[in-house]
């Protein structure tokens, strides 16, 4: 067969292959698998190979003979094991260790792994084949010889396993009860127990088959623990093992034991505790003991061998202190067993063992020794017990720590260092044991420590004594003094503190033989404690305890200057120097610098006498030495120590290696070259040493000792070294100044220019600084020119030896240049060009013309800047100067550089600055306009801020910036955001002052002031531009206020001598709760009262005085917003004198454009012309800045005022041609040049300033030139021009120019300004095309009357208006007309309109007074008009509410804002006296809970307005549209009757409106023209007319009176009266005229008496006869036509009053024209509302006649009927005619008239009256009313104040007794008052009189008036005390106002100057009337008025007129403000 036959060929072949493997395995390289298989089938029988396979396959493979086979075995065993000798051989000879360090590679191991394999199939057949061996346990031995080369090899876990395998062999062989187990095999690894279950794992006796088995090879078999190969049970004791067998077994466990001590971490377990013991029966002691019985000798050896082994299974890395000391335990009871025992040697063992079980509980250690130490024979040395006794006490078993100790001291013979130890040790004990106090309750602590202490002080250690006996006694004292140590207490020190000091004697005795770690230590550690307990002797309020603290630590001297002997860190010496050294600091600290010096000069010793290497902590040491000897007096002691560590440094400085100092400082930087490491600590020295001197000794010379010594360059870097150490300390007084400038000069000689101009160059801009501080300084030298040619050579490039300074050259040069410009600026020399060159040089050096990415890799700062900081500051003093000189084009350009400088900040420092400069870059950007630049930079920085990367200071100036940007950008709701986020910073700015004192708290005071002051300003423009002016107002006064206290600081820190004792504190200078000291509306004080001329040169101070400057204008805003035009004038005239101050010209041509433009509005020409000529001269400051276009639109205003239009429309245009250049993209990126920001697009695209949008680099360039305050101009500029086109009739112009506008951007107050000039516009269109219309055209002359005519369908409280008289002609004319309002001009004024009103709301709140009024008074116009002409068909009636609404709103707008102001003041002064804190001022600056004014909300409402102004709402707002009626006029008492008289914008049109209680308006519109077309020319009279004729009659009366006390003859006396009497008809004349041209039949309007109800219907039955009669269209009519008109109408026919009889002849009755002035009004009602009227066909003359018989009719009738009811009128009048005595025309003369200056003025007052206000301090003090509004007060509640100034001599003649006699009445006669007792005179009772000069604010300032709770009803009987002065544009101002303000119910003024005498009769008339002073019986001239006997105080001052001798010029006078006042 064919397997047959191969296989036979295989077999044929086997010999040859098996005596090649055989040969191949002597050889370890040529071992392989191939040659195991080879073996294999030669010694494993066929059957055993192929298992199953046929008899015959097997009888084939059988080729050898048992014989071969058995000496085949042999050999390959005898092969292997020499292969495997060999192998251990080589290693040894090759030096390797069997480590496991040194195990075979894994190649190698998989061969030994071969020979072993080998090995083992040769055991195999040689044990089934016992019997052929020459003895029964030859196989035994050979596994035995393999498992001992196993373990040389180091393969442990074969051997074991291996030897698990002999084992069961040798059982066997023992004939042991149980067999093998035939399939049992050996672990594959030794068993391993965690350390969590050691104490419990159990060893288990493999399990056996019964069976026995042929072949014993063991089977697999369970892991099981090595320790178990330990144990080998005896036989019987009757069958002892054969003696051949014992070898066997004791050699397995001795291999045993010697394999564990290499198995990592071993573990004790159980079977292994067990088999160690000596009491163990089956472990190898036993097996030892058994073969000493035998054979004494091997026994002996036997068991030596297994000690020596057990003792190096205790070094097992495994065990556990305990379990170590256990084996210890193990290996010494072995170790005893044997003769003669090394009992020293085991007690070192043990020693050693229980060293390291120091940790382990006392009870694990002593059940591990188990009975060891009591009967083994063993003595347990001194060590021994030490050890145990250390352990107890670890364990808390003080007591048997204590037996150990004490068993141990019993011991002879032991050392001195041994006796300390233990004497120690026991101390610590028994001072443990006693709890740590050793009191009685201790026994023995004290005697012990007695026993310590002598042994410390006296005892001296043998030489010779050992190391480790050292190091024992050294543990021993650190215990103690560890013991020692914790029984100390803060409060209590130890008692034991002498024990200590002793050990201090003892290591200070033994320093020379002491050595060693422990020695070092215990030094260390004592002389800790020791240095604690001198510590804890020193009291720093007990001077006494100074000496013995120093007495305690020169102790320690001797200790502590051994050297080497580390404590921590530092040598022993160095920490006693460094304990003296910290007590010096604390007494320094406390001042006591003469207690210090003790110390001081002891940490020096110490210091010098160890060496200390240290010099920075050595030199620090002597600088507080020579600080205090100096404080102490000793001056030449202090320079002495100054100088040794000077000389140190500069000669550690010259035996340097190396170049010397003045080469190295040729080649690089100086701040390089003094921050190397090897210069650091001279580098600082200098520094200090030179603050010391500085200020300590300003006046002496700063040069430093031994300076001769170094080389010029050295010199010089150390003197300029001391200049920026100046430089950045900054100069305090003039003889430092000198004395830094000599260092300077000094400096320069060490540098020729020709070999050194850099580092000349370098030291001269360290000289020019001072020289710019003081520009009066002394120099030996032109310094300038010395400048300027060192400016030349490095312009040249020659640099000589500074050749590699090259790079530094040029900032150098941009810095000279820079200092020469700004010395000019201080000398007034300005130099805008050579700041520019200085500028580019730097921007040349720094930014050079290349990429943005070469410049992000290219660090210019680092490579051409040495001293960045300086050249930072530099540049932050250009930065103040810029902004002080105002030149921002050149700040934009240093902001860009210093943002460059810091570009790469990494410290919170100059990220700080990083933050700071953008703030201020997008700040400077939104100044010039350029906001989309600004938002960039914004952008850019933000991320600094969000991460919180920089200060609290910094990041609250940048969201302060943040601030104005959003709110100019007009974002102000993000703006607030970013506010309350600067506040929640703001809350630790407190802690900028903490730890600083003297100069630099001052400054940071100042400066917190100065942040806060600037919060204020931000809140302010944030709430302006919101529409908060009042609540903005207050918080721009609160940085005023501030600003203030900064300047004075400021000022006072800038002086040279002792500045910081002039700051203190001054948080109340400025006190806000006091009262004012000044009145803006009063004189302007000069800004020298707040300015230092001093200060002008100190960089601190500009900023502040820049921030003056804007806050002051920002007020001057404020005011002009609020209409008070004087209050703005002092504001803007105090930031002109700071502009002035500061020589910044273009903020003076700034200021003086905004200066000209108020005092033009304000109708000041004169003024107005005179500083804008000066403006315009410095115009050319303003070349290319936003401030030019606002001159130009100042001048422009100017021009209009004057009819100068062509100039005013070329000031417009050079307006826009400005803001075109300025605009234009080429001019923007011109400014960005210098840009210093990389990367500021993609920052920009990222920040969410508006709602986020893709980034679109498209947008870049749109979103650079963006520029909303620029845009804001141009909108303006363009409005201008639009009206001026529209006013010339150039309407689609005007279109064309307001489109343009509208498309620009702008806030809410632009949008207002938008609407009101599209409204405006619109409104001309409409007049223009309404005087073209030839129906129409009629109206423009006519009469209005709002309401006309009632319609049966329309609303009755809606009515119709229509014109009034127009000449014959034209009313013919317009007859034969078709009537129809065009549509055109309808949907222009309906337009107009709209836009209006739908802005209104909005321009109440953030608009200014002007714009409101001029917006109120175009709409009640255009509604006028436009009902007028809209036929009633087209159902747009007006309301005549609505109409009345908006004029009266165009009134006391200012009063209003004013009233408010001033009740918000007092609001926050009250929430402030709260929390009443020293810097309460300080607090940050947060929106408050004000309510906004409204024009028609009351003065001292209760209900406040919509919402305040954080969002909160509150109460509805009276007097809005829909609730006008209700709140203003239906409060109105039945009898009276209010009367509103305005004028038109252009002048022409009085708009009369009269209000009553319960019924809607009327409202009239007269032109004052309407009577021109008349015949008689007297009828043309205009307000100009009028108003030049009141002014003329006025100044001649007051030319008069001034002349009166100088007129002595009679002649000239008659002739002044002659002049009297002729200025007295002149204003009646006038006033006559102004009621029958102006008024004409509606003078009856002004009629406050109520008619008749059935007289006036009899009347009215009348009217409609007469119109039936003569009008044929009302004939047949169903109702009469008279009943359409409205009844209001019809009484003005009445209140003209009765005819003259018809048989008298009055020329100068003016009835029957006035008649007719009102039918033809009634005709064109008609006629208006399409009724066709003939008017030639008319009868106008019989109509009149008609008329006058019914007139006469109705009043003889009414004559008699009794009308007991007074009634009274207001008249409310508008600026324009307020100056008219309204109350002296005929129609009102002897009536009961007052006027007020609005509707909400009287309100306020009814209001008041009705009953108790929330605040009970603002009551009235009156009980009750005679009707309902009228004021009533105490009679006998009055002050008065008579002749203050004492000249009215006559006067107080008149009234002195009178008052004087008027029970409960107080008052002043012929002295001037105190303003707190006009204060209270005013406040305190119900009436006051003032009879004296004028208006009496002499003695009562007008701001404290204002801010009154409580004013009294007051008679101000002066000469033009009610005189309200004219402004412009403005509404009028006067002390009347005030009063209102102060709500005074009634008030007595006049209007202008008046004589004494006319004025005393006048006051005594009205006094007398009112009923407060009793009539002269004799003179008794009239009746009482009523039937009571009472009379208001109107009343008697209207029937008191005519008591004058002059009942005009005089009588007219007087008017009354307020409403009706009785006396009860």
């Amino acid at each position: 067969m064919p397997v047959a036959a191969s296989r036979t060929s295989t077999t044929t072949t086997s010999v040859a292959a098996v005596s090649k493997a055989v040969k191949q395995l002597e050889e370890l390289e040529t071992c392989s698998a191939a040659m195991v298989q080879v073996l294999t089938d030669a010694l494993v029988p066929a059957k055993a190979a192929l298992g199953t396979r046929s008899t015959a396959r097997a009888g084939t493979v059988s080729t050898t003979d048992k014989a071969e086979r058995i000496a085949l075995a042999a050999k390959t065993a005898n092969t292997a094991l020499n292969t495997l000798t060999n192998l251990v051989v080589a290693r040894k000879a090759a030096g390797e260790a069997t480590t496991a360090a040194s195990k075979p590679d894994s190649v190698q191991s998989v061969r030994v792994g071969y020979v072993v394999e080998a090995f083992k199939l040769a055991l195999s057949l040689l044990r089934k084949e016992r019997a052929s061996l020459r003895g029964p346990l030859d196989a035994e031995r050979l596994h035995s010889n393999l498992i001992n080369k196993l373990r040389e090899l180091d393969m442990v876990k074969e051997a074991l396993s291996e030897l698990f395998v002999l084992k069961r062999y040798l059982q066997k062989d023992l004939n042991e009860e149980e067999s093998v187990s035939e399939t049992a095999t050996a672990p594959k690894t030794p068993a391993r127990t965690t350390r969590s279950t050691r104490t419990t794992t159990t060893t288990k006796t493999p399990s056996r088959t019964t069976t026995k088995s042929k072949d014993p090879t063991p089977a697999p078999a369970t892991t099981a623990d090595p320790a178990s190969l330990l144990l080998y049970p005896f036989p019987p004791p009757l069958t002892p093992p054969s003696p051949s067998i014992l070898p066997l077994i004791l050699l397995a466990q001795f291999n045993t034991l010697r394999l564990l001590t290499r198995i990592p971490k071993l573990t004790l377990t159980t079977t292994l505790s067990s088999a160690l013991s000596v009491s163990c029966t089956q472990g190898p002691v036993a097996w030892a003991q058994f073969a000493r019985n035998r054979e004494e000798e091997k026994g002996k050896k036997a068991l030596g061998q297994i000690w020596g082994v057990v003792v190096r299974i205790a070094e097992g890395r495994g065990l556990l202190p305990e379990e170590r000391v256990e084996v210890v335990g193990h290996a010494i009871s072995t170790a005893l067993l044997l003769p003669d025992p090394d009992f020293p040697t085991l007690n070192k063992l043990l020693e050693k063992a229980l060293t390291r079980a120091s940790t382990s509980p006392y009870d694990s250690v002593t059940r591990a020794l188990g009975p060891l130490l009591s009967d083994s024979g063993l003595t347990p040395s001194v060590e021994v017990c030490a050890a145990l006794s250390f352990i107890a006490r670890a364990s808390n078993k003080v007591e048997e720590a204590q037996g150990w100790t004490e068993r141990a001291s019993k011991t002879t013979g032991i050392s001195v260092s041994t006796r300390i130890a233990l004497a120690a040790h026991q101390a610590a004990l028994a001072l443990e044991s006693s709890g740590g106090d050793g009191g009685e309750s201790s026994g023995g602590v004290e005697e012990t420590m007695k026993v310590v202490e002598g042994f410390l002080r006296h005892e001296v250690v043998e030489e010779g004594v050992g190391v480790e006996e050292w190091e024992r006694m050294l543990k021993n004292i650190e215990l103690l003094r560890s013991r020692i140590a914790k029984t100390h207490t803060k409060d209590r020190p130890s008692r034991w503190g002498e024990v200590v000091w002793g050990m201090v004697e003892f290591l200070g005795r033994h320093r020379e033989v002491g050595s060693g770690e422990w020695f070092g230590k215990v030094v260390g550690w004592v002389l800790e404690y020791a240095s604690t307990l001198a510590r804890e002797a020193f009291k720093l309020e007990d001077s006494t305890t100074y000496n013995k603290t120093h007495e305690l630590l020169s102790r320690c001297t001797t200790l502590a200057t051994i050297p080497s002997l580390p404590t921590n860190t530092t040598g022993a010496g160095t920490y006693l120097s460094n304990t003296f050294f910290n007590l010096a600091v604390l007494l320094h600290n406390a001042s006591k610098r003469a207690e210090a010096i003790p110390f001081l000069r002891s940490s020096v010793e110490v210091a010098r006498v160890v060496g200390d290497k240290d010099i920075g902590r050595v030199t620090k040491k002597l600088e507080l030495l020579s600080y205090c000897l100096y404080a102490a007096g000793d001056l030449k002691g202090a320079r002495l120590v100054r100088f040794e560590g000077l000389a140190m440094l500069f000669g550690q400085e010259m035996d340097g290696e190396g170049e010397g100092g003045g080469n190295v400082f040729g080649k690089m930087a100086l701040v390089e070259g003094w921050s190397a490491k090897e210069r650091e600590t001279l580098a600082r020295f200098i520094c200090e040493a030179t603050k010391m001197s500085v200020h300590f000794s300003p006046n002496s010379s700063l040069a430093l000792p031994e300076m001769e010594k170094l080389d010029p360059g050295m010199r010089g870097a150390v003197l300029e070294w001391q200049l920026r150490v100046i430089n950045r300390g900054g100069v305090t007084n003039v003889g430092m100044t000198k004395n830094a400038v000599g260092l300077a000069s000094q400096a320069l000689q060490c540098y020729e220019v020709g070999k050194c101009p850099v580092r000349r160059g370098r030291a001269m801009s360290k000289l020019l600084p001072f020289v710019a501080d003081d520009i009066s300084i002394s120099v030996p030298f032109d310094v300038i020119s010395e400048a300027r040619h060192v400016v030349e050579v490095l312009e040249r490039e020659v640099l000589g030896d500074d050749v590699e300074l090259r790079r530094y050259a040029q900032v150098v040069l941009g810095s000279l240049k820079a200092w020469i410009v700004q010395i000019g600026y201080l000398r007034d020399e300005p130099d805008v060009e050579g700041l520019s060159a200085a500028l580019r040089v730097w921007k040349n050096a720094l930014l050079p013309a290349e990429d943005a990415v070469a410049r992000k890799i290219h660090d210019t700062v680092a490579e051409h800047v040495e001293d960045p900081e300086a050249l930072f500051g530099q540049l932050g003093m250009l930065k103040d100067l810029c902004d002080f000189k105002s030149l921002p084009f050149q700040r934009l350009s240093v902001l860009k550089l210093m943002l460059h400088v810091r570009r790469n900040a990494a410290t919170t420092d100059t990220r700080s600055d990083y933050v700071e400069l953008s703030a201020a870059l997008g700040l400077q950007y939104c100044r010039l306009g350029y906001t989309g630049k600004a938002g960039m930079v914004f952008a850019k920085s933000q991320s600094y801020v969000k991460e919180a990367k920089c200060s609290a200071s910094a990041m609250i100036a940048w969201e302060l910036a943040y601030c104005e940007y959003l709110v100019l950008i007009g974002n102000v709701d993000k703006s607030r955001e970013h506010y309350r986020a600067a506040g929640a910073l703001a809350e630790n700015l407190a802690d900028l002052e903490d730890g600083v004192h003297g100069k630099l708290k001052a400054q940071r005071k100042t400066m917190r002031i100065y942040l806060t002051a600037n919060a204020a300003y931000t809140l302010s423009r944030v709430l302006f531009e919101s529409g908060g002016a009042l609540e903005a107002t207050l918080h721009a006064d609160h940085a005023l206020r501030l600003l203030k206290r900064a300047l004075k600081n400021a000022a006072v820190l800038s002086r040279k001598e002792n500045p910081v004792e002039a700051v203190g504190s001054d948080a109340m200078e400025d006190n806000p709760f006091a009262e004012p000291r000044s009145d803006p509306s009063e004189k302007p004080k000069p800004a020298s009262r707040y300015l230092d001329e001093e200060a002008q040169m100190a960089q601190f101070y500009w900023p502040i005085v820049s921030a003056w400057l804007n806050v002051n204008v920002l007020m001057g805003e404020l005011y002009l917003h609020r209409g008070t035009p004087k209050a703005a004038q002092h504001y803007l005239q105090v930031a002109l004198e700071a502009a002035r101050f500061a020589n910044a010209n273009a903020d003076v041509a700034h200021i003086l454009s905004l200066l000209g433009d108020l005092h033009a509005r304000s109708g000041n020409l004169e003024m107005a012309k005179q500083v804008l000529e000066e403006a315009s001269n410095l115009q050319h400051e303003l070349e290319n800045r936003k401030e030019a276009v606002q001159l130009s639109m100042s001048v422009a205003g100017y021009q209009g005022r004057l009819g100068n239009e062509d100039a005013q429309v070329a000031s417009y245009l050079a307006a826009d041609k400005t803001l075109a250049q300025l605009m234009s993209s080429s001019f923007v990126q011109s400014m960005d040049e210098m840009k210093p920001v990389d990367g500021v697009v993609d920052g920009m695209n990222n920040m969410q300033i508006s709602p986020a949008k893709k980034k679109r680099s498209a947008k870049d360039a749109s979103l650079m030139n963006e520029s909303t305050m620029l845009s804001k101009m141009k909108a303006d500029v363009l409005r201008a021009l639009g009206l001026k086109l529209a006013v010339q009739g150039h309407f689609d112009d005007a279109q064309t120019q307001l489109q343009e506008a509208m498309h620009q951007n702008g806030g809410d107050q632009d949008i207002v300004l938008q609407r009101l000039a599209e409204a405006k516009v619109m409104f001309l269109q409409a007049v223009d095309l309404l005087r073209s219309d030839p129906v129409l055209c009629v109206l423009q002359d006519a009469a209005i009357s709002l309401p006309s005519i009632h319609h049966a369908t329309g609303d009755k409280s809606s009515p119709k208006v229509k014109a009034a008289k127009t000449p014959a002609k034209s009313r013919r004319t317009a007859a034969s007309k078709s009537l129809g309002a065009p549509s055109e001009i309808g949907a222009l004024l309906s337009k107009s309109r709209d836009v209006l009103v739908e802005v209104f709301k909005v321009a109440t709140k953030t608009c200014p007074a002007t714009t409101v009024q001029a917006l109120s008074s175009l709409l009640g116009s255009i509604m006028v008009l436009h009902y007028a002409i809209a036929l009633p068909s087209q159902g747009n009636a007006a309301r005549p509410s609505v109409v009345h609404y908006f004029l009266d709103s165009s009134k006391g707008i200012t009063l209003g804002r004013e009233r408010a102001f001033f009740e918000a003041e007092e609001r926050l002064r009250e929430q402030m006296q709260i929390v009443r804190e020293k810097d309460f001022d300080l607090a940050w600056p947060a929106p408050m809970r004000l309510a906004p004014v409204d024009p028609t909300t009351p003065l001292r409402s209760s209900a406040p307005s919509t919402r305040a102004l954080d969002g909160t709402p509150t109460r509805p707002p009276p007097g809005d549209v829909p609730h006008f009626q209700q709140d203003f006029i239906n409060i109105i008492p039945s009898n009276w009757m209010v009367v509103s008289v305005t004028l038109s914008e252009d002048l022409t049109e009085l708009y009369i409106g009269r209000v009553q209680s319960g019924q809607a308006p009327l409202v009239l519109r007269l032109p004052l023209n309407r009577h021109a077309g008349n015949d008689d020319e007297d009828m043309d009279f205009s307000y100009e007319t009028a108003l030049e004729e009141l002014k003329e009659v006025l100044s001649s009366s007051n030319a008069s009176t001034k002349r009166a006390k100088d007129i002595r003859d009679r002649e000239t006396k008659l002739a002044w009266w002659n002049e009297r009497m002729a200025l007295d008809a002149r204003l009646k004349v006038l006033l006559e005229n102004i009621e029958l041209c102006w008024l004409g039949g509606f003078k009856g309007i002004f009629n406050n008496r109520k008619s008749d109800a059935k007289l006036f219907a009899r009347f009215r039955a009348s009217f409609a006869q007469i119109m039936s009669k003569h009008l044929p269209f009302c004939r047949g009519r169903k109702s009469k036509a008279a009943g359409d008109i409205d009844a209001r109408l019809l009484e003005l026919f009445i209140a003209l009053g009765p005819p003259p009889a018809s048989d008298v002849d009055n020329d100068e009755d003016k009835t029957a024209e006035l008649l007719e002035d009102i039918i033809y009004f009634v005709l064109d009602i008609y006629q208006f509302h399409g009724e066709p009227i003939a008017y030639d066909e008319v009868d106008i003359d019989q109509m009149v006649v008609d008329l006058q018989e019914a007139l006469r009719s109705y009043h003889e009738a009414l004559g008699k009927v009794k009308d007991n009811e007074e009634a009274h009128l207001i008249l409310i009048l508008d600026k324009s005619v307020q100056m008219f005595p309204w109350e002296s025309l005929p129609v009102m003369r002897g009536q009961s008239v007052s006027r007020l200056p609005s509707l909400a003025a009287l309100r306020e007052r009814l209001q008041r009256l009705s009953g108790p206000e929330e605040d009970s301090d603002d009551d009235e003090s009156c009980d009750g009313v005679g009707q309902a509004g009228d004021v009533v007060v105490c009679k006998e509640s009055g002050s008065f104040i008579l002749n203050p100034s004492g000249d009215l001599v006559n006067t107080q003649k008149v009234f002195a007794d009178k008052f004087s006699n008027l029970p409960g009445w107080t008052g002043i006669i012929g002295r001037t008052p105190m303003e707190e007792e006009y204060r209270r005179a005013l406040t305190s009772p119900d009436i006051f009189i003032y009879m004296g000069h004028g208006s009496g604010e002499q003695y009562l300032r007008s701001a404290a008036l204002n801010r009154l709770k409580k004013c009294a009803v007051t008679l101000l009987m002066g000469c033009s005390s009610g005189e309200l002065k004219e402004a412009g544009d403005f509404e009028p101002s006067g002390t009347a106002l005030s009063y209102v303000i102060a709500g005074c119910p009634t008030l007595v003024a006049n209007l202008w100057d008046v004589t004494d005498k006319d004025i005393d009769l006048f006051s005594v008339k009205v006094l007398e009337r009112w009923g407060l002073l009793k009539e002269d019986e004799t003179k008794k001239h009239s009746k009482r008025t009523d039937a009571e006997g009472k009379t208001s105080l109107v009343r008697a001052v209207a029937l008191s007129r005519d008591e004058c001798t002059l009942k005009y010029l005089n009588g007219a006078a007087p008017v009354v403000y307020g409403i009706p006042c009785y006396l009860k």
